[in-house]
């Protein structure tokens, strides 16, 4: 699964996400490199491949794979199909959309939280997590309902920004430190803390469980080892504004 994450912010105390999910399905490769659909179901038995509750054809290893037309099994990373499906927050709501942005709906409003929605974050159309500064929350019915599964309550420093790359396995940063959860958000560990960065860090952005990058404010960082050590990408010298929000797809 790709993630297609836009992040527009345009005053200080309001902060748009926009998150579009694609899913895989089922596809051969066809003429000019195009997958297509398949026109024989596979014995998945034999090939060892079972569909999870998305449709997507898994291996053994937990790969997401296709059939090809010679009945391969054949591993990809980038073929999507858009379902359209996306999410944003404004103060204390969330809207999604199901047709590309084209219209969207007030999914769930809140009025006791600490604060507005500072981050959110979907894995796929169902399951999403956000911040409110100090807590974190769970959905797992599309953005109907929300459960606390985390409160974040020995820090100086509010939960600012929140990165999950699939159900299990989240990052979020407060001030310089990076933490990191593998029980779907319900305990989190400080991953790395930085002490000579020219500001806080001010964005995070994991595309799997090992390879992420993080910015602050002039710099862009990545790690390869799960947030454990990072290294300087990037530096946007020439430029009078900061860089503020940071998105990779892969």
């Amino acid at each position: 699964m790709n993630i297609i994450i836009f992040v527009k912010k345009n005053m200080k105390n309001f902060i748009y996400i926009l998150i579009f999910l694609g899913f895989l399905f089922s596809c051969t490769k066809g003429p000019g490199g195009i997958y297509e659909p398949t026109t024989t179901e596979p014995n998945l038995d034999s090939l060892g491949i079972t569909i999870d509750s998305l449709g997507n054809y898994i291996d053994s290893t937990g790969n997401i794979v296709v059939i090809d037309s010679l009945g391969n099994v054949v591993i990809i990373d980038s073929v999507v199909v858009l379902t359209g499906v996306g999410y944003f927050i404004d103060g204390k709501n969330i809207f999604k959309t199901t047709d590309s942005g084209m219209s969207w709906s007030t999914q769930y409003s809140v009025s006791n939280l600490n604060d507005e929605i500072d981050g959110i974050s979907f894995v796929n159309e169902t399951t999403g997590y956000f911040i409110d500064g100090i807590s974190v929350f769970k959905t797992t019915n599309s953005g109907l309902s929300w459960s606390l599964q985390y409160s974040h309550l020995n820090s100086n420093d509010e939960i600012e920004y929140i990165s999950f790359v699939n159900e299990t396995t989240g990052y979020f940063i407060d001030g310089k430190n990076i933490f990191k959860t593998t029980d779907s958000g319900m305990s989190w560990s400080t991953q790395y803390s930085v002490s000579n960065l020219n500001d806080e860090i001010d964005g995070i952005s994991f595309v799997n469980e090992t390879t992420g990058y993080f910015i602050d404010g002039i710099s862009v960082f990545k790690t390869t080892n799960s947030g454990l050590s990072w290294s300087l990408q990037y530096s946007h010298l020439n430029s009078n504004d900061e860089i503020e929000y940071i998105s990779f797809v892969n």
